[in-house]
């Protein structure tokens, strides 16, 4: 478990340090968005692996728990973004 809350943590602070960066560049919070979650997708989609044919009950569960991460990864990302946003939505 410690280890998925260490992922959770980098997605976390990735998302919230990608939407930072660009905002400081563009200053508009519209590209942060696209950019923040363009990033997460293919991060989370091209790193982390994909679930396998399943052949057993236990794969299945396996792939599930896959599946389950991958969300709660991408969601740490936005959620880094999302407090991001909110600390500079009025700031230009």
């Amino acid at each position: 478990m410690p280890v998925l809350n260490q992922f959770v943590l980098y997605a976390l602070l990735c998302g919230a340090g990608l939407f930072i960066a660009i905002w400081a560049w563009q200053r508009d919070v519209g590209i942060s968005w696209w950019v923040s979650v363009g990033a997460a997708v293919l991060v989370i989609w091209r790193v982390f692996p994909d679930p396998t044919p399943a052949k057993t009950l236990g794969d299945i569960f396996g792939n599930l728990s896959l599946v389950i991460l991958k969300a709660l990864l991408g969601v740490a990302w936005l959620a880094g973004s999302a407090a991001v946003h909110f600390l500079v939505k009025d700031r230009r």
